[in-house]
């Protein structure tokens, strides 16, 4: 079994590396899964950055979900 690193230095690469909105929506889901966050409501709605951070969600997802909003931005 080999070891996953999670850093924000290999996120940000992964997000800048997206070209669609899918793509970077797939890695939030990746890296919420490994950080056992929650980032989705019932509905499957993803939470934006400033919800997960007022409901004191895990600071490196808060940290990556606003890079990926700013990178859908972009897109």
């Amino acid at each position: 079994m080999s070891n996953v690193a999670i850093n924000v230095d290999n996120i940000v690469n992964l997000l800048k590396s997206s070209t669609t909105v899918q793509e970077i929506n797939r890695v939030l889901d990746e890296v919420a899964s490994l950080t056992h966050t929650k980032i989705r409501d019932i509905q499957r709605n993803m939470f934006s950055a400033m919800r997960l951070a007022k409901a004191g969600g895990n600071p490196l997802m808060v940290k990556i979900m606003e890079l990926a909003e700013k990178r859908k931005s972009e897109i």
